[in-house]
Parts: structure tokens; C-alpha cells; sequence
């Protein structure tokens, strides 16, 4: 018998795409890509670069050379997402 349709792999990761909700959660991604909303409809995403006790701090690209530095408390996210991205960043 002939396959007529070719083979289809599907690879996932089960709650890869849940919100952080639990602060030790931030500090296994640092160097990843974040989504975060926060204030009254603020939505930014950045490279995550350091966390303390009451915020994190996030590197969000302006231009292709200049990336702005934000620091916001933990109690203003409302919502915090990893970005999934398979490009090896460039150092």
C-alpha cells in the first residue's frame, strides 16, 4: 500500500504558553523574551535581565542597536508570558 499523504510531526510543550504566576518562576528565564502587561493597557516585550524581591527588569529594543532598560514591580503585572522563539540570539 502507497502513503498518499506525507508524515506530519507535531512536537508541544503542555504549559509552555501559561502566564508566570509565582515569582520563583521569573528566575529560570532570565535571558528569554517576556511578554508583560501591566498599567491601565500597557503591553511590552523584552529580554528579561534581572529580578529582585519587588520587580524585574527587562531589556525592550528600540531600534536594531538600542534597547531600553524598564524595571516594573511585581505588583503592577498583570499578566507576564515567555515568547517562545527558536533563533539562537546573537552575543
Amino acid at each position: 500500500m502507497k502513503r498518499t499523504t506525507p508524515l506530519r510531526y507535531e512536537i508541544s510543550s503542555p504549559g509552555v504558553d501559561q502566564p508566570l504566576l509565582d515569582k520563583r518562576q521569573y528566575e529560570q528565564h532570565i535571558g528569554r523574551d517576556l511578554e508583560i502587561a501591566f498599567g491601565e493597557a500597557e503591553i511590552i516585550t523584552g529580554e528579561l535581565t534581572h529580578i529582585n524581591e519587588s520587580s524585574v527588569e527587562i531589556e525592550v529594543p528600540i531600534s536594531k542597536k538600542i534597547n531600553e532598560k524598564k524595571t516594573i514591580a511585581f505588583d503592577e503585572i498583570k499578566t507576564c508570558t515567555v515568547q517562545i522563539s527558536f533563533k539562537q540570539k546573537k552575543k
